[in-house]
């Protein structure tokens, strides 16, 4: 798959127990996904014929750091 870079190196240095989640729509490219966030800024992007989420299809993980 593709890797979107992240603000951050994906240290979670505070203890703690964390979700992942993946917010970008089943059928949309990654790429076109980031355009339109960052075109809307104060909402989520409007993506025609976007599916659901990816976290609804199991793009999802919980961490425990301590």
């Amino acid at each position: 798959g593709e890797l979107i870079s992240a603000i951050g190196d994906g240290t979670l240095a505070k203890a703690g127990r964390y979700a992942i989640v993946c917010f970008i729509p089943v059928g949309v490219d990654p790429a076109e996904y980031l355009k339109a966030s960052e075109a809307t800024p104060d909402g989520p992007p409007n993506i025609p014929n976007a599916g659901p989420p990816h976290f609804s299809k199991g793009m999802y993980a919980e961490i425990t750091v301590e």
